[in-house]
């Protein structure tokens, strides 16, 4: 007939529900058994195929994979410290070793500085105090310096008359209300990072798949444009007498584009109770050999006074 042309079949319009299982990434593709176009003269039905498409992106946590959303809603500093916090009464924790890396290290040092007596050992990683320097110095060209090639992918993107303030200019597109271009500037803000986080990696990564940079990049480009919510830029290092008489570690690579060793030396200078230990040949992240072998290191001569 007309109508099917002579393949027995006519074309109608269906909608289909798609449960997308948690843990897919953004662009898979995913098979839809007996979902797809109807087989000539009477054969079988053939197979759907769907290429995931979502606004949020999942990590597994406890067991299970967590549906985790870009939103910045009561997400302060303030708030994540009371969280940590909420955590350790939740599970009746008196007192324990903080462990933190980069912003981790910035939260670790601000928890044990509210509750002191909860923290029987710090051990840091690459270390960021959260200070107007150290943002200046990752985005306003200070280790684009460096990395002149991975800078220009990072400024490119946006006009010229906008580059005197680059957090602000991204923060403009990472909020702006669609999801295309805000997926868009969250992989150009995350591959920045992420190209400069190895040593090894000599400014050589893959981009971070879309719904986890846009949501990174959102949550991040959150805190810095706001200064971390700290009182003030030093806000970290003029507290540090308050802690001064908890053991503390920090493993820091010389060659930390990211969170240069300045920071982690200023902070040995005022802590006395501190181990600093600089990484030849090892950079930011916690990946790199040198730098997770000096930290099982830490953990294990803890554990042995703990035990002792």
């Amino acid at each position: 007939c007309n109508d099917c042309n002579g393949s027995g079949n006519q074309q109608t319009t269906k909608k289909i529900s798609v449960t997308i299982p948690k843990g897919v990434d953004d662009g898979t593709r995913i098979r839809l058994a007996g979902k797809g176009e109807a087989g000539t003269r009477g054969g079988a039905t053939g197979d759907l195929w769907y290429e995931s498409d979502s606004g949020s992106f999942y990590v597994y946590y406890g067991g299970a994979w967590v549906d985790v959303a870009p939103g910045v809603e009561n997400n302060t500093t303030r708030d994540l410290i009371s969280d940590i916090e909420a955590i350790s009464t939740h599970l009746g924790i008196d007192k324990w070793i903080v462990f933190g890396g980069s912003w981790g290290a910035t939260l670790a040092l601000l928890y044990a500085q509210a509750f002191k007596t909860a923290v029987s050992h710090l051990v840091l990683r690459g270390v960021f105090l959260m200070t107007r320097p150290e943002l200046d110095w990752f985005y306003s060209g200070g280790a684009g310096k460096f990395w002149p090639e991975q800078w220009k992918k990072f400024v490119d993107p946006i006009p010229q008359d906008e580059h005197q303030d680059l957090i602000a200019a991204y923060n403009k597109r990472l909020f702006c209300g669609n999801v295309s271009v805000e997926t868009k500037y969250g992989q150009s803000w995350s591959n920045w990072e992420n190209a400069l986080a190895s040593f090894q990696t000599n400014g050589r990564t893959a981009s971070m798949p879309g719904p986890y940079a846009r949501a990174f990049a959102r949550i991040e480009n959150h805190y810095f444009l706001n200064d971390g919510f700290l009182k003030n830029t030093n806000e970290i290092l003029e507290n540090m007498e308050t802690i001064d008489s908890i053991p503390g570690f920090i493993v820091q690579g010389r060659f930390d584009m990211i969170c240069p060793p300045k920071s982690a030396w200023d902070l040995a200078e005022c802590w006395e109770n501190c181990d600093l230990r600089i990484v030849d040949h090892a950079g930011h992240a916690m990946s790199e050999p040198a730098i997770s072998s000096e930290l099982v290191r830490i953990m294990d001569l803890i554990a042995e006074t703990i035990s002792d």
